[in-house]
């Protein structure tokens, strides 16, 4: 049984732990899983999942018919990290992008960051990266996407993403001689997705809606024209998360992994709990020796 004493102890360390659940700034930090993760590695199994939840995809020529394992001539050992897929979108007997089952939706995934390392072999036409459409292109006008947008009047292309509402276009021109990092983190909560291209972000508004495709293409963008990537496509990565930018740079830099969500600073209620927090024994051995006496 608790004494009068080590009953107001339990209350006091009972209520001020439930305020610590649920102050501000004093979070747990969250794990974002990696759903999914293409390296490209393996010559005879170029769309091997390696982000240990095995997804599985399909092959597709620029004519939309299927290809087995044995029928991809699609691996390229000049990757950014040792093996690359090859795309064409001018040989129809090539491959020219992939469909993973993996649904990368804003009503599926509110939350989540993908991108890649690319490197065009045409850095004048226009050509998709990761979209958010299906192959049957039967829901185009609001998917998440990145891809190359070619300029105006023979104007090198400029990476783009979808906002939902439009196209964000970055300016940043595309290079055919270096590989390039792009990624993109959405939060649907906030109205905001962050476009990475190599060092440099943008934070833009976005507005995605319930009419949003329910799909995944890796090296074309669904919509009319429906144009393919032409070059190398290496380390394809999708997130559960929207991964902040040191998240960003880890990834970058370091490769992949389980990656820390942010964590937010404590605010001023939770330093004045954190301070209360400390205060507590004094508080209880003036009680105490009070009591005694």
């Amino acid at each position: 049984m608790l004494g009068r004493f080590g009953k107001k102890q339990f209350i006091c360390m009972a209520l001020l732990g439930g305020l610590l659940g649920v102050a501000p700034g004093l979070e747990t930090p969250a794990q974002a899983d990696l759903l999914l993760l293409f390296e490209f590695d393996d010559p005879s199994n170029i769309r091997q999942d390696t982000s240990g939840n095995d997804q599985f995809s399909e092959y597709y020529n620029v004519q939309g018919s299927h290809y087995s394992d044995a029928d991809v001539n699609a691996y390229s050992s000049e990757g950014f990290e040792d093996g690359a897929v090859a795309l064409n979108y001018f040989n129809g007997s090539q491959l020219s992008f992939i469909a993973p089952t993996l649904t990368v939706s804003p009503w599926v995934l509110p939350q989540m960051t993908w991108g890649a390392w690319v490197k065009p072999a045409d850095n004048e036409i226009d050509g998709g990266i990761l979209d958010s459409n299906s192959p049957t292109y039967n829901d185009p006008g609001n998917n998440r996407s990145i891809r190359l947008q070619a300029g105006a009047n023979g104007a090198p292309s400029t990476w783009v993403a979808d906002m939902g509402t439009g196209i964000f276009d970055s300016g940043v021109e595309a290079t055919l001689d270096d590989w390039t990092f792009l990624a993109v983190s959405y939060d649907e909560a906030a109205s905001q997705m962050t476009f990475y291209v190599n060092d440099q972000s943008f934070a833009v508004a976005t507005n995605f809606d319930d009419s949003s495709p329910n799909g995944f293409l890796v090296g074309e963008y669904g919509e009319f024209p429906y144009p393919t990537f032409t070059g190398l496509i290496d380390n394809v990565f999708v997130y559960d998360e929207a991964l902040d930018a040191n998240a960003i740079a880890q990834i970058q830099n370091n490769g992949f992994g389980s990656v820390v969500a942010p964590v937010p600073e404590p605010t001023t209620a939770g330093l004045m709990l954190l301070s209360l927090l400390g205060g507590i024994p004094m508080w209880l051995r003036r009680r105490a020796a009070a009591h005694a006496a």
